[in-house]
């Protein structure tokens, strides 16, 4: 039997989750920043602001579980 089988999931290591987590926080600030942007430049404070930071949290949501749950499998 070797002695240097590696037993660990593929893909599954507190890198990945801290690696998810990142992205959701750069998601939801680039969402809050262009909707802060588009909100100056067409005068409709504070919609777009809200709709932006909302879709960057979802997107961010989303991107997080696929990474963490295993279900996107390993990434080339």
């Amino acid at each position: 039997m070797p002695k240097n089988v590696d037993r660990r999931t593929p893909g599954r290591s507190p890198w990945t989750a801290m690696g998810a987590g990142v992205e959701l926080v750069v998601f939801a600030l680039m969402g809050l920043f262009t909707g802060r942007w588009a909100d100056e430049r067409l005068g409709s404070q504070p919609w777009l602001l809200l709709a932006g930071t909302l879709l960057g949290i979802g997107l961010g949501l989303y991107q997080f579980i696929r990474e963490t749950s295993g279900a996107s499998g390993p990434r080339p």
